[in-house]
């Protein structure tokens, strides 16, 4: 389809004054279109004012929030009343991520339309988990341990029995820690546990006989001699801090001096803990 815009009968000023309309016309026609074409451009565009709060609508001020999507990323951050604003965004979908110290971080998804846009992300206050805490600090040990931690670092004892081994052994009964000791042999007599020596056996005077017997180590519990033939498995391990060994009297520390009874066999010093 084409228009004759002449004859031979048209004048070159009518032709002249033909083409001026036909130019207005298309220059008038590109114009309305870029008008057009502007203003759904602007109607397209989404400006959003997003919210932060925290417990009871509490603003969150100077949380970080960046808004992604549509081929677009922005970040702000939230003023004192907890509010940012982004302009000049296209419609669609975007994810919002708000982050902010002491809060959990929160992500939204959520679609803009063209004009005005609101929104309001709620943060939870975030929960520290310690790992687990244990304190450990040295107590003061009574005189009588003090003294036996002293004996047991100079190295006074024939043996000894620390309370880390028992805690490790755990034995059910104390003489089990006294078993494959240098020195002794644990021996049953009649139900009570005795420790004797292998030094040999010693010679007594009893009830008018005379002859030789095994040599039993003296059993002390706190520094108190017990009875001759005193079972040691009377004392619960888990009381116990700590065991001294003596193969004879000439090992015993100053602070024995006062044991003369039958200790020329040895003693066995029993330490309970401090209760």
């Amino acid at each position: 389809m084409f228009i004759r815009l002449a004859t031979r009968s048209t004048t070159p000023l009518v032709l002249k004054m033909i083409r001026r309309g036909l130019a207005l016309a298309l220059v008038t026609t590109v114009a309305m279109a870029s008008v057009a074409g502007a203003q759904a451009s602007a109607e397209n565009r989404a400006a959003l004012r997003l919210r932060v709060v925290a417990d009871s609508l509490r603003p969150v001020p100077a949380a970080d929030v960046r808004l992604a999507g549509q081929g677009r990323a922005v970040a702000s951050r939230t003023d004192d009343n907890g509010a940012v604003r982004f302009e000049g965004l296209p419609s669609g979908l975007f994810k919002a991520t708000v982050r902010r110290i002491g809060f959990a971080p929160a992500t939204v998804e959520l679609r803009l339309g063209g004009g005005e846009n609101a929104l309001t992300v709620h943060l939870d206050q975030a929960r520290a988990y310690l790992d687990e805490v244990r304190v450990v600090a040295d107590q003061p040990l009574a005189a009588r341990l003090d003294d036996f931690e002293m004996r047991r670092l100079r190295g006074d004892a024939s043996s000894i029995i620390t309370l880390d081994e028992i805690a490790h052994r755990r034995p059910i009964a104390l003489s089990q820690m006294l078993r494959g000791k240098a020195g002794i042999r644990i021996a049953d007599s009649l139900g009570y546990i005795l420790a004797v020596s292998t030094r040999g056996a010693k010679f007594t005077r009893a009830a008018g006989a005379m002859g030789m017997v095994d040599c039993v180590l003296r059993v002390m519990l706190d520094g108190v001699v017990l009875p001759a033939l005193s079972n040691i498995d009377a004392v619960v391990p888990s009381d116990v801090y700590g065991v001294e060994i003596f193969y004879g009297a000439a090992r015993l520390p100053v602070q024995f001096a006062g044991l003369r009874t039958d200790n020329w066999c040895g003693v066995i010093a029993i330490w309970t803990r401090d209760r």
